[in-house]
């Protein structure tokens, strides 16, 4: 019995200190950070065609492997920033997967199957936030891999809005 206590004690320490890292928004810029307070730092050339939901901020570029890739910053409806895209080029997947697995551990399992190739990482907190990892973004292999975060409240919006969407569309029919 107290072999059977001492072997569960230290499956929860083990299990405990393999907590992933939640995100708390991107670099040193909380959730809901105000994009108009963003807009300076970032340095984003493309601002003017930009919508207002979201920023590339590609003076915060990661480096990744051996490039910087600049991260797309994601608003919601009162402009404080909700989440973050960061898309890089096939050859650069497995650092991205590295420093995904090294900040937010190891999920503990792969994300649904899909249509879509390669592999696929996601990861939830019980305060909603969601960091998913596609090694192709899009349907074909060569497309590039992405890392996803999104906060709980920016999670909630996307949801209410894709259900306001729904039901506008079943009055259509």
């Amino acid at each position: 019995m107290r072999i059977t206590l001492i072997a569960l004690t230290a499956v929860l320490v083990l299990a405990m200190s393999a907590v992933a890292e939640e995100p708390t928004g991107f670099a040193e810029f909380p959730w809901g950070t105000l994009r108009k307070g963003l807009i300076p730092i970032c340095g984003d050339p493309l601002l003017r065609s930009r919508g207002a939901d979201e920023l590339n901020c590609t003076e915060r570029a990661p480096q990744i492997g051996e490039h910087h890739w600049t991260p797309t910053l994601r608003f919601d409806d009162d402009q404080g920033l909700g989440g973050y895209e960061i898309r890089v080029r096939p050859f650069a997947y497995r650092d991205l997967r590295d420093i995904a697995f090294a900040k937010f551990g190891r999920p503990a399992n792969e994300a649904p199957p899909s249509l879509c190739p390669g592999e696929r990482f996601n990861w939830r907190w019980p305060s909603g936030t969601l960091v998913v990892l596609y090694e192709h973004c899009g349907s074909r292999s060569t497309d590039d891999a992405c890392l996803i975060a999104w906060s709980g409240t920016y999670s909630q919006m996307l949801n209410a809005t894709r259900s306001r969407e729904i039901e506008k569309a079943k009055t259509r029919f």
